[in-house]
């Protein structure tokens, strides 16, 4: 655990927070209710095809320096969590043609892909504008939650 500490500290802000706190510390952790106000199809394919695809190359470079700081289980557990992560994405690409054709959205996956991410950010500006200034969790660093 001191080895991921001292690595950790040689981290940027972001990625330390996702040591430091899991998933639970990462600063999209707010992205819950921010996702919950888009409609089903637009959260789904945010959440597998931008969110989680995303995380791939941050949680590498974690994993790595686990690695070389001697973190072994550390570093199996991203390699677990991207393993895991692997799969929603690949869930997206499968499930959100099925939804599509169900919704009766012909949108192509880009386009779709591409509307979802727009969606957040007009959510999020929305759902922020919405919070008393003293509550605002988008604002400077997140919380601790330990």
């Amino acid at each position: 655990m001191a080895k991921v500490a001292a690595a950790s500290k040689r981290l940027p802000t972001h990625l330390s927070a996702y040591l430091a706190g899991g998933i639970a510390g990462t600063p999209d952790r707010f992205d819950q209710p921010i996702r919950a106000r888009m409609p089903l199809l637009e959260r789904y394919a945010y959440l597998t095809q931008i969110e989680e695809a995303g995380s791939f190359s941050w949680k590498h470079e974690i994993q790595d320096l686990l690695a070389a700081e001697g973190g072994d289980r550390s570093a199996a557990m991203i390699s677990f969590d991207i393993s895991d992560e692997m799969a929603h994405v690949k869930y997206g690409t499968k499930w959100i043609p099925e939804l599509q054709k169900a919704l009766g959205d012909i949108r192509t996956m880009q386009r779709l892909v591409e509307d979802a991410r727009e969606m957040r950010e007009r959510v999020r500006w929305k759902w922020k504008a919405e919070l008393p200034p003293k509550a605002d969790p988008l604002a400077g660093e997140a919380p601790n939650r330990s």
